[in-house]
């Protein structure tokens, strides 16, 4: 399957995944119990939009634990920064329509962890975006873990990736954490 029909089929099968807000919850709770959540300094999450899985209990868990969050701030050309947030109260509505932090940019060298949103991931830490190329240009620069986030239903069998293609080192789904090659 090319990638504009799965990514029609993985919208219908996001759309269609019922009791989001507790399997919202119990993905917050796989990725709280991370070691790699527990080590981190800076957590570049996001904040999720339609039928995404709501990570706020984990952005507020970080936030209380004293951690650096930030989310992503959409620019031209298909960049994008990492913006610290220091409250949900500072978040408002930016490009697509996404919530945003205002505020310092966070270079991607200080990022410990990246929890990434995406249509659909394969058990070999391949993800399927929206198309723009946001997340692959961004996340070629920094040197954390990478964590897909996803319910299970959006775990496919192969995601067709090119060369430009970052791949996550694990994917954290209501049912548990899968570790990419083992």
């Amino acid at each position: 399957m090319d990638k504009r029909a799965l990514r029609a089929e993985a919208r219908r099968v996001r759309a269609a995944v019922g009791d989001r807000a507790r399997r919202s919850a119990q993905i917050c709770a796989q990725v709280q119990a991370l070691p790699e959540f527990a080590r981190a300094h800076c957590v570049f999450a996001y904040a999720a939009t339609g039928s995404e899985a709501d990570l706020f209990p984990a952005i507020e868990a970080a936030l209380r634990a004293g951690k650096a969050v930030c989310l992503p701030v959409c620019r031209e050309k298909g960049e994008m920064d990492a913006v610290r947030l220091r409250a949900r109260e500072d978040l408002a509505p930016g490009a697509f329509g996404i919530l945003e932090p205002r505020g310092e940019v966070v270079p991607p060298e200080e990022i410990d962890l990246v929890l990434c949103p995406g249509l659909a991931f394969d058990r070999r830490g391949g993800r399927l975006g929206y198309g723009g190329g946001y997340y692959d240009r961004y996340l070629g620069k920094v040197h954390a873990f990478l964590l897909g986030i996803c319910y299970t239903d959006c775990i496919v069998g192969a995601v067709p990736t090119g060369a430009h293609d970052v791949f996550m080192d694990a994917l954290a789904c209501e049912t548990g954490i899968l570790r990419i090659g083992g």
